[in-house]
């Protein structure tokens, strides 16, 4: 329920303020890839072989300056972040409506199958309007599936309570 309620309220601040969230989205993942590089970089060093290692190496520059570029240039990585995000809307919008047919006569299955369909119809539209949308697509589709997802979430934890108190 806490995470539902979290969720849905940073989609909402999301959502009032799209630009801001779309270059806050920029920021994380460059954080996230630099992060994550200084992790390649001691893997690097873990492995026996010379090939692997170089290879290692190579991916760990590459993560590094991806993050780089995105904590110096947040706006310009939000073409690129936009891109990849709507596949993923479209991917996970698909996942979410197979998880509702599978889960169908359960509570929060509509719900889901809404969040599904929202999802999907959102990268579309994105995708449709793109490189113009990038400047406030990002925020807003990461607004609107927390604030979906979490609405999912806080259905799911009252069907629990409501299903503990029925036994």
């Amino acid at each position: 329920m806490v995470l539902g309620v979290i969720l849905a309220s940073v989609g909402i601040v999301a959502i009032v303020v799209p630009a801001a969230a779309s270059v806050g989205v920029a920021i994380f993942l460059g954080w996230v890839l630099v992060f994550g590089s200084i992790v390649q970089l001691f893997n690097a060093f873990s492995v026996d072989s010379t090939a692997a290692m170089m290879v290692r190496l190579i991916l760990t520059v590459l993560m590094a300056a991806a993050g780089i570029y995105l904590l110096v240039a947040p706006l310009k990585g939000t073409i690129t972040l936009t891109v990849v995000l709507t596949i993923w809307f479209i991917a996970t919008g698909a996942v979410r409506l197979f998880t509702a047919f599978r889960d169908r006569g359960t509570p929060a299955a509509g719900t889901m199958a809404i969040s599904g369909g929202l999802a999907i119809v959102l990268g579309i539209l994105v995708a449709l309007k793109l490189p113009s949308s990038s400047s406030w697509a990002l925020g807003l589709l990461v607004g609107l599936d927390f604030l979906c997802f979490g609405w999912v979430l806080i259905m799911l934890a009252n069907a629990a309570r409501k299903a503990r108190s029925a036994t």
